[in-house]
């Protein structure tokens, strides 16, 4: 089971998605207590502890992923 949602729009960025697949990770665990607004226009300007500051576990990860806005229902020219 997958759970995503889109948390906003970075400058050099198109969609950015939030994803939590239930799959535990063993890597750092970079920021905590995240909490935006909606009006904030890249990630890092949310409330949120110092960076590699937090009181959570691989349990709670999320993935975010940045992909380049694309306009992937546009025909190649051509066709």
């Amino acid at each position: 089971m997958k759970k995503k949602r889109e948390v906003g729009k970075e400058e050099r960025y198109g969609k950015i998605s939030l994803e939590n697949d239930f799959a535990e990770s063993t890597g750092i665990i970079w920021l905590d207590d995240v909490i935006c607004t909606g009006k904030e226009s890249t990630l890092t300007q949310c409330s949120k502890k110092d960076w590699g500051k937090h009181d959570c576990s691989h349990q709670e990860d999320v993935y975010i992923t940045c992909n380049p806005e694309t306009d992937q229902h546009r025909p190649l020219p051509g066709m």
